[in-house]
């Protein structure tokens, strides 16, 4: 088990990508737009390697000099549970330490909120939907 920290032009990039697809996307019959997609070239991901398979992802997105966005986090089935999740967001706050982030922000689909509460994020703003499904805004201040 490995977190690597991967960025667009990073060979492994697209494996992340395909995860994202799997787990965030194809349940809802979705595609990255071109939008998302060019957005992608300015993120940074964590990645959960398990014998050269990426199961896991998270992408930090630098909103301003302190404040960061935690984004499409994924993790494959089989590792639902096992505390992959909590890798990933520990090793995004990590970074965001080391390099001046005082805040992480995101948009948590609703069912995921406790997740994210038991990490430490609390909920702010009224819920929303967001690609169809309801959403939540959550910070954490590091």
């Amino acid at each position: 088990m490995e977190i690597l920290k991967i960025e667009h032009s990073d060979k492994r990039y697209p494996e992340v990508l395909a995860l994202r697809q799997l787990i965030l996307r194809d349940p809802l019959g979705m595609t990255f737009s071109a939008k998302e997609l060019e957005h992608d070239k300015i993120m940074i991901y964590f990645a959960y390697d398990e014998n050269g398979e990426i199961l896991g992802a998270v992408g930090l997105d630098k909103i301003s000099p302190t404040k960061a966005q935690l984004r499409q986090m994924a993790v494959h089935d089989k590792l639902q549970g096992k505390g992959v999740g909590r890798q990933l967001v520990e090793a995004l706050e990590k970074y965001c330490q080391a390099n001046g982030f005082k805040e992480v922000h995101l948009d948590s689909r609703y069912p995921a909120r406790g997740f994210y509460a038991q990490l430490g994020y609390s909920e702010y703003g009224e819920i929303y939907e967001k690609i169809g499904l309801k959403h939540i805004n959550m910070k954490k201040d590091l």
